[in-house]
């Protein structure tokens, strides 16, 4: 679906080049990365990974279990924990996030750093400019890094879409399908 949107089309902006290599996309007024990408990127993958963006399920018993055994399921673990005295859990997960949800894959120069600095089961790419991923299939070797993520046994999720509501659905049915407990954890980054 995606990639018959993406081969037709006119494009509104367009690739800057700097030493005959792609580095930025010309939006007409302004310029994504506002120089060279690759550097922009990198800088933006190190900053984020000194703090990186996380969240965290302290508390499960507001989780919003539909299944009747999942529920009873969850009353039990509640109850064997208070009956330990553990009232909450307040000490963050120390494993590597179970999601990785990245708002922009621009041109794709911060994926492989930003995988390889949080190592995610699951990645998830959403990308509202259908311009920014035709543009990054001349600047970033798509096949090489899903082909590597599928080896280790990881998975990616592209969503596609401006609208928010379309984007939740997508996001709500690729929790649902990897498992819901393994958001706990797990990283946002905010790309442009």
């Amino acid at each position: 679906e995606i990639a018959a949107r993406l081969s037709t089309g006119p494009m509104v902006s367009h690739l800057v080049h700097q030493d005959g290599v792609a580095v930025d996309i010309n939006l007409g007024t302004s310029r994504l990365y506002k120089g060279d990408g690759r550097t922009a990127a990198k800088e933006q993958v190190s900053t984020y990974l000194e703090r990186p963006k996380r969240f965290f399920v302290n508390d499960p018993s507001n989780a919003n279990i539909g299944s009747p055994v999942s529920q009873r399921i969850l009353r039990a673990m509640l109850g064997e924990l208070r009956g330990r005295g553990i009232d909450t859990v307040d000490r963050k997960v120390d494993h590597d996030g179970a999601y990785l949800f990245v708002l922009g894959t621009g041109l794709g120069f911060h994926l492989s750093d930003l995988v390889e600095g949080t190592k995610p089961r699951h990645i998830v790419l959403i990308e509202p400019h259908e311009e920014f991923l035709r543009h990054s299939f001349a600047t970033f070797d798509w096949e090489t890094f899903l082909d590597r993520l599928e080896e280790e046994g990881r998975d990616v999720t592209l969503i596609c879409s401006r609208d928010p509501v379309e984007i939740m659905a997508y996001l709500n049915r690729c929790i649902r399908t990897n498992g819901i407990p393994f958001i706990d954890g797990s990283y946002a980054y905010l790309h442009y």
